[in-house]
């Protein structure tokens, strides 16, 4: 019997790398030992699990909503393990025209925060997949969900803004709007190209400009909502560092009277916050400008560490509001809309409910009793409020 030669795997040859793609490796280490070596800690005030009964606003740019149920999920328990009242993002890159894709995301968004309303941005050009640079979502979460009258966008189609109205006490409103502005850049499937293919379709300009657009636009909707009465809060990624344009959001600022959020009173100006974006120095570009009703209720304001939470090249911000100065008193939480068991528009249970109620009021001897006192206050001539006296809860 003869003894087998074990058999080996035949060796591979090792792939030889040549100059070029040697110093691409080497360029590309170096760029990112430089990016590692960049300072990154959380700015100002820590965000904490709980706001503590404050009106939290958070603002990131995403540079993509995931359609991944796990990594999306993952990002949303981020905000409701923070507390977060209501969430904007900028650069969704996702088509919101398509009614699939948004459902899909509003279904995953329920098994983490089952009561709430969200607003979509997307620019109205026909796209060959899903997938579509820019855009935006600003979301209100449970108690502050029921507290939206509006949802609106961008009306010039382009897709640059969404934005939610809360209503407060008595006649007052607060519009919040989550806002992207292009980088200029010529390759095709971009955000600066996709508008300026839509407004020459729209208004006929040959060569429009959609930065300095965007701001004009944006101004207009501003004062439209100031108009209405409503403070106003502007989540934005600007891509633009605060003063490099003279008809940037330096104009906006001064225009619309808006007041930033993450500025630190009478301090100097290193302990300001000094970049919101990963790469090049001292980038701060995403902002929160408010009107002064905005920065009157501020308590807590900050910026997460890069990747801290929701990954992203850009910072997670975040602001808390008094919502007794910012709404004209705590916001309650009632029962969301879509919890409830039944509306009026349920004619079946809403006589269940009717009978019940009667049977009530009869057990009790409501009827009765208000008609005593109906002939009570007629015959001494009593006020609502001595009755009350008198009598207290009937």
């Amino acid at each position: 019997m003869t003894s087998e030669t074990p058999r080996t795997a035949p060796v591979e040859p090792r792939p030889v790398l040549g100059r070029y793609s040697l110093g691409r490796i080497t360029r590309y280490f170096s760029k990112s030992q430089q990016q590692e070596q960049k300072e990154n800690r959380e700015w100002n005030h820590p965000i904490t699990s709980d706001a503590n009964g404050a009106f939290r606003v958070y603002l990131q740019n995403k540079h993509g909503v995931s359609r991944d149920a796990v990594q999306n999920t993952q990002d949303l328990e981020v905000l409701r393990d923070t507390d977060v009242g209501c969430f904007c993002f900028t650069e969704t890159n996702l088509d919101w025209t398509r009614p699939y894709v948004k459902s899909e995301y509003l279904y995953q968004q329920r098994q983490v925060l089952p009561f709430a309303t969200t607003a979509f941005s997307s620019i109205k050009l026909e796209a060959t997949s899903d997938y579509r640079t820019g855009g935006t979502l600003t979301t209100a979460v449970g108690k502050w969900g029921t507290r939206v009258s509006d949802k609106t966008e961008d009306p010039s189609g382009l897709g640059r803004w969404s934005a939610l109205t809360l209503v407060g006490k008595k006649t007052k409103r607060v519009t919040i709007i989550t806002a992207y502005r292009c980088v200029r850049s010529n390759n095709d499937g971009s955000v600066w190209t996709q508008e300026q293919v839509y407004m020459r379709a729209k208004t006929g300009k040959k060569a429009p400009h959609p930065r300095r657009q965007f701001i004009e636009d944006l101004i207009k909707f501003v004062q439209d909502k100031m108009k209405l009465g409503h403070e106003v809060l502007v989540c934005m990624d600007a891509n633009e560092v605060l003063g490099e344009e003279s008809q940037g959001i330096a104009r906006l600022i001064r225009i619309c009277n808006l007041h930033d959020c993450m500025t630190i009173p009478e301090s100097e100006g290193m302990t300001q916050l000094q970049d919101t974006y990963r790469r090049g120095k001292n980038r701060r570009i995403d902002f929160m400008l408010g009107t002064q009703a905005f920065i009157d209720a501020r308590t807590r304001y900050g910026a997460l560490a890069y990747n801290e939470g929701i990954i992203s090249d850009h910072r997670g911000l975040y602001c808390d509001f008094d919502p007794q100065r910012l709404l004209g008193g705590d916001a309650h939480d009632p029962v969301s809309s879509v919890a409830r068991n039944f509306t009026s528009k349920n004619a079946k249970k809403s006589k269940e409910f009717v009978d019940n109620l009667e049977t009530y009021l009869l057990a009790h001897s409501v009827p009765d009793r208000v008609n005593k006192l109906w002939d009570e206050a007629k015959a001494l001539k009593l006020t609502r409020k001595e009755i009350r006296e008198r009598h207290g809860a009937i």
